[in-house]
């Protein structure tokens, strides 16, 4: 009687070890499209090739590799004997003057950055005490290194220097606009905000001011890479690898066993449905993965070429 059931039922339903069969090739099928992609993914999720491509375009910069080279012009010193009355300078006044150049040319105005502001004030301090004046300090420090140290996360970046007996804001800003270089600091598009920072010292024996403008395109116009989806992706890379485990070795179990051994049967059913969740999960970790790829796809496409 036991034999007549399983024939009837084999009439109705896939031979079991040819519906096993079936699955494992849908299985194998499915693996292997996932471990393809996730080759894909994990070349593409390295996020030293971020830091990589940030450090890249500041190199390019400096060097002035593809771009123009007034990112960092040369210092400008202005020392005028007929100059002898001066006035205190400030940072808000030269920056104010700075906005009024810009709006002469329909450009927005610069927004004043407290991290620019203290990245700036760090130059000019460094430069009387150690008494030098130019954009790479003695120990090899340049304006990448202060922004760092001022916590300023940014796509572009750029330096003015200016040395003299200024009268006013007013004064050291026209001596900017009349240097070519330094202009096109200040009309740069490219630009956001801006730190500044201006200082009265003795420099070689002479009293002047020294004046730093830091400009700057802040990371954040580049969007956000989401962190949390990527420890997510990872999480689930995890669990499909321990579920790829399991289905091997279920497979093998179902292999040894005889189509009339009893559980066999149920062993099938548990094994599809292990391939089910399997293949469930391997759909949303692409899914994961392509969204995670869109953003430093995108994140990176910003800092390689603008927004």
């Amino acid at each position: 009687m036991k034999r007549q059931v399983l024939a009837t039922k084999s009439k109705m339903n896939l031979n079991p070890r040819k519906k096993f069969i079936i699955e494992l090739i849908v299985t194998l099928i499915s693996i292997f499209a996932v471990i393809i992609s996730t080759i894909s993914i994990v070349r593409t999720l390295k996020e030293d090739d971020i830091a990589k491509t940030l450090r890249e375009r500041f190199n390019q910069v400096l060097s002035g590799y593809s771009l123009t080279d007034n990112f960092l012009p040369g210092p400008l010193s202005r020392i005028d004997p007929s100059k002898q009355e001066e006035t205190e300078l400030t940072r808000d006044e030269v920056i104010d003057r700075t906005n009024l150049e810009r709006a002469s040319e329909g450009l927005p105005a610069l927004t004043m950055n407290v991290e620019l502001s203290t990245s700036a004030e760090r130059k000019v301090d460094d430069m009387f005490t150690n008494q030098y004046f130019e954009h790479m300090s003695p120990d090899g420090q340049d304006i990448s290194d202060l922004a760092k140290e001022a916590d300023y996360a940014y796509v572009f970046v750029g330096e003015n220097l200016a040395l003299g007996n200024f009268t006013d804001s007013a004064d050291i800003v026209t001596a900017w606009m009349n240097s070519p270089g330094h202009r096109a600091n200040i009309m740069n598009t490219r630009y956001i905000e801006i730190g500044v920072s201006v200082k009265n010292g003795i420099y070689q024996g002479q009293e002047v001011w020294i004046g730093v403008q830091h400009f700057g395109e802040p990371l954040s116009v580049c969007g956000s890479i989401d962190s949390r989806l990527k420890a997510t992706i990872d999480a689930e890379k995890g669990d499909l690898v321990t579920k790829e485990a399991n289905i091997i070795a279920d497979k093998e179990v179902i292999e040894s066993m005889d189509d009339n051994e009893p559980g066999y049967e149920s062993r099938i059913d548990s094994y599809n449905q292990e391939v089910s969740d399997y293949n469930l999960l391997a759909d949303k970790l692409k899914n994961s993965i392509t969204t995670y790829n869109a953003q430093v796809n995108s994140f990176n496409t910003c800092v390689q070429s603008g927004h």
